[in-house]
């Protein structure tokens, strides 16, 4: 029961003369009505209708047993006034004015069947028209039809009743779901995951158990509903409009005709017309998904050829560019094997997913577009030895420079980005080769990066005469990292023990930040510190050396 839904329903059904109910299938409009229609306490006439009742003359005997059934005046009204060849929507008003003085609620369910037969609607229309006070309409559709309700019934006398007022809130998913005997889902997920679709919760929580089979061909039950009852009865058009825009997380014209849906505009107009498992933005064609139908239309788009994904997935990702959201065009172009456009994207982005700390997602990056000696290691190359920094992984780093000096890349690297070349000298100094060091920072111009890495040279004045490199102002750039190293080593742990402004930098320095915490006597601090340096499941190695020397 939904007591919410219940006092909606019963509050609508008394003030007005009709109720219209137009939603996606599964969304639980029968369900919230005949639980409404308990709390009535009057006679209920209930007629569901198929692809049968489009024939008017069909409709009405329907109707009239519906009705009789409750009003014995009514009994035999329409076939004695078709018999008289009365024209069928003066048999339908006939009807309900048969209803008098009594109470009646009469609920026409399923009248998506009748999309197309006008003159069935005319009879659905005359129904209301001649409806006398005591007669209540209430009206289930899965599609919009053309009834102009307000002018048969008048404009303040209609209700109507949507996806969102039938939508499940996280309390009575919860309900439903231990009524179902479900017990281990969260009915806030499942609500989040579903849009509060009210089939699309019981769903989810039966898909999560893998054990409901499918229906319409499909191996997940909600697949199989979907491919039956909704998408199954759409115009092939809108079927393809659904599938190819499902990669969209909102549905717009000009966003649909970037993926090559030229009338996209027309089958929105369509699509909000048949109430389907989607939110519309109020006021415009703007439509989001629920997400396990978009799941379900990006699986029928998979299934395609190879080809023709890979061209919809390319498109998109342009379009992703052009809007600006270059992460997500990265994973468009991977997806679609364009990988020189993937790289332009990658190449302006990978430092935001690096400060943010998302190495997994720069290492998967970095795997597909960096190979040794390709024109994406060249471009990516800071970005691949910033990923190596993190890591401590030097000799790695190393690797990577050599490999870009014996393609005759590497001084242009140093020359054109002081970030790729302050990384390449600090590698080279962990494995002692500071004329490559030198080398990098020579051709580099100078910069904050490059002042840090003159600074590290500073820790090699015992071995060599290299002259007074002093420590240099944080930027607030990465190689800070560098810097809080460097003045670990010098003791200068008061400006250690400082949280720099770069993401990237307060996780490669986690360490020696800890380190100067501890040395200071601030050992909660240094605790809290090692207990936080967790970025994307990884802790820099130097964490826990520093916090338990002695």
């Amino acid at each position: 029961m939904r007591p919410r839904l219940n006092q909606l329903f019963s509050q609508l059904i008394n003030q007005n003369r009709v109720v219209w109910v137009a939603a996606t299938a599964g969304s639980g409009k029968t369900t919230a009505i005949v639980q409404a229609a308990a709390t009535w306490g009057g006679p209920i006439a209930w007629l569901t209708l198929d692809g049968t009742d489009a024939a008017p003359g069909r409709l009405l005997i329907y109707l009239e047993a519906a009705i009789a059934a409750h009003v014995p005046d009514a009994a035999g009204l329409a076939s004695s006034a078709l018999a008289a060849r009365i024209p069928h929507p003066e048999v339908a008003g006939l009807l309900a004015e048969s209803v008098g003085d009594e109470d009646l609620l009469l609920v026409l369910d399923g009248l998506e069947n009748l999309v197309g037969a006008y003159e069935a609607l005319d009879v659905v229309g005359a129904v209301v028209r001649y409806a006398p006070v005591g007669l209540k309409v209430v009206l289930l559709t899965r599609v919009d039809l053309p009834i102009d309700l307000s002018a048969q019934a008048g404009v303040d006398r209609v209700a109507t009743i949507g996806e969102e007022d039938l939508a499940f809130t996280p309390e009575e998913a919860a309900g439903a779901l231990v009524e179902a005997g479900i017990t281990d889902i969260d009915a806030s997920s499942a609500v989040e995951a579903t849009g509060g679709w009210v089939t699309g919760v019981l769903f989810e929580a039966w898909h999560s158990r893998l054990h409901i089979s499918g229906t319409g061909g499909e191996a997940d039950p909600l697949h199989g509903y979907l491919a039956s009852q909704i998408l199954a009865k759409l115009a092939p058009e809108e079927r393809e409009f659904l599938i190819v825009s499902s990669l969209l997380d909102e549905v717009t014209p000009s966003r649909a005709a970037a993926l090559g849906q030229s009338n996209a505009g027309d089958l929105l107009v369509r699509l909000r017309s048949h109430h389907l498992p989607v939110s519309w933005i109020s006021g415009t064609y703007r439509m989001r998904c629920h997400p396990r139908f978009r799941e379900y239309l990006v699986t029928c788009l998979e299934r395609r050829g190879k080809a023709e994904v890979q061209a919809t997935r390319r498109a998109y990702g342009d379009l992703l560019v052009t809007e600006g959201h270059l992460e997500e065009a990265v994973e468009q172009f991977l997806a679609a094997e364009e990988l020189d456009r993937a790289v332009d994207a990658a190449e302006v982005v990978i430092g935001d997913v690096l400060d943010r700390l998302d190495f997994v997602v720069a290492e998967r990056w970095l795997g597909y577009l960096a190979p040794p000696g390709s024109s994406g290691s060249r471009r990516l190359g800071p970005a691949t030895l910033m990923l190596s920094i993190a890591r401590e992984d030097y000799r790695k780093g190393v690797a990577i420079a050599d490999d870009l000096q014996a393609n005759g890349v590497r001084d242009d690297l140093a020359r054109l980005s002081p970030r790729g070349g302050a990384i390449m000298a600090w590698c080279y100094w962990h494995l002692d080769r500071l004329d490559d060091m030198r080398a990098v920072i020579d051709l580099a111009p100078n910069s904050p990066e490059i002042d840090a890495v003159r600074y590290l040279l500073s820790l090699a004045t015992r071995r060599e005469a290299t002259g007074a490199y002093p420590a240099p102002t944080l930027s607030g750039g990465p190689l800070d990292a560098l810097v809080m190293r460097v003045h670990y080593a010098h003791g200068r742990l008061s400006e250690v023990s400082k949280m720099p402004d770069s993401p990237w930098a307060a996780a490669v320095s986690a360490p020696w930040r800890v380190g100067a915490l501890r040395a200071t006597g601030r050992l909660t601090e240094a605790l809290e510190l090692y207990r936080s340096a967790d970025a994307g499941h990884w802790r820099p190695p130097g964490c826990t050396a520093l916090l338990v020397r002695n």
